[in-house]
C-alpha cells in the first residue's frame, strides 16, 4: 500500500477505508435519516429534496454500488491510472475524469468558500485530493459528502441550483441537499457516474473539454465520455 504524505501532515492512502456502520430510518417524500452506530457529535442527518422525480429518473439507469464493489471497480483503474482512485471516510485520493484524464481540483489551492471547481492535470497539490465520507442511504444508493483535503470543504452546487451547466463549488459541509453525492454504475456501459442528490444531475465537463482549467459542472446524466469518473 502506497502512502503519500501531504504538506498538512495527513496520510493519503491509495486504498479505500471501511465504512462506519450506520442504521437508517426513512420518512415520506424520500427523506432519509442516517444515525451512526457510533457516537456522532452532530447526531442524525435528515435530508430532503424538492426534486425527487428528477432524482429518481436519474437513478433509474444506474446500479447502486456497495463500497466493496466500488473498491473493486476503481481498482481496475481507468484512463491514465493503474491504481484505485477516490478515497473514503477520511482517506483522500484523486477524482479523475475518464475523458480528459484530469483531476477534480480547486484553482490555486483556494480555501475560499464558493470557489468554482475545475479539472487540472493530476498532481500532488493538496487541493487535488478528496474523500467521499458516507452520510446516509436513500433510494438504495449510498450518499456521501465529497470533501477536499486542502480546504476541508464539500463538493456542492451553488444555491442548490438545478440548472444544467451550473459550475460546482466548494462550500463548508452542511446538510443542504446539494452537498450529497452518490456513485452509480451506468448499466449501459459499466462506467461510473457521480450524481447530485438535490438536482439528480451528474458531475461533468462542458463540451467534453480536455483543457486544463475547464469548469466542472452538473449536467443531466448521459453517456458522454466526460460524465464518467474514476
Amino acid at each position: 500500500m502506497n502512502i503519500h504524505k501531504l504538506s498538512l501532515g495527513r496520510a493519503v492512502r491509495f486504498a479505500a477505508a471501511a465504512v462506519t456502520a450506520v442504521a437508517f430510518a426513512f420518512t415520506a417524500g424520500g427523506t432519509a435519516t442516517a444515525q451512526s452506530a457510533q457516537p456522532a457529535a452532530q447526531g442524525s442527518v435528515t435530508v430532503t429534496t424538492s426534486h425527487e422525480a428528477d432524482l429518481k429518473q436519474a437513478l433509474k439507469g444506474l446500479t447502486p454500488v456497495s463500497l466493496a464493489d466500488l473498491q473493486r471497480i476503481l481498482s481496475q483503474g481507468g484512463k491514465g491510472t493503474a491504481s484505485p482512485a477516490i478515497g473514503f471516510n477520511g482517506v483522500y485520493d484523486h477524482i479523475i475524469n475518464d475523458n480528459s484524464g484530469q483531476c477534480l481540483a480547486v484553482p490555486g489551492g483556494s480555501t475560499a468558500q464558493g470557489t468554482g471547481l475545475i479539472q487540472w492535470p493530476c498532481g500532488t497539490w493538496n487541493d487535488h485530493y478528496w474523500s467521499a465520507n458516507y452520510q446516509f442511504n436513500a433510494y438504495n444508493f449510498n450518499w456521501y459528502h465529497v470533501v477536499n483535503y486542502n480546504s476541508g470543504q464539500c463538493l456542492a452546487v451553488p444555491g442548490a441550483s438545478t440548472t444544467a451547466g451550473t459550475q460546482v463549488i466548494q462550500w463548508p459541509c452542511g446538510t443542504w441537499a446539494d452537498h450529497y453525492w452518490a456513485f452509480g454504475i451506468d448499466t449501459s456501459n459499466g462506467k461510473l457516474h457521480i450524481i447530485n442528490y438535490n438536482s439528480g444531475q451528474c458531475l461533468a465537463i462542458p463540451g467534453a473539454s480536455t483543457t486544463a482549467g475547464a469548469h466542472v459542472i452538473q449536467w443531466p446524466c448521459g453517456t458522454w465520455p466526460d460524465h464518467y469518473w474514476h
